[in-house]
């Protein structure tokens, strides 16, 4: 499987893919994502688009304990 080189942008109906640094250099240490906010990551590519399911529950559930927060505190 061949990459595109770097800075090659390929646009779609609904999603750009940008090609931003060819590929990396072995370190061997192993990746880790460690607040979930990378929603589809492998060997070739990591999606951190718009479509960040990680990112987006993050939100919600930071709302949702703000929200019960702030109904504790203002009950009356």
């Amino acid at each position: 499987m061949s990459t595109p080189p770097a800075g090659t942008t390929q646009k779609r109906l609904f999603s750009r893919n940008d090609y931003l640094a060819p590929l990396p250099i072995p370190t061997g240490e192993k990746p880790c994502d460690v607040l979930n906010t990378i929603w589809r990551k492998n060997d070739v590519f990591v999606d951190i688009g718009n479509y960040s399911i990680g990112a987006a529950v993050m939100m919600l559930w930071s709302m949702v304990v703000l929200f019960a927060f702030m109904g504790y505190l203002f009950r009356n």
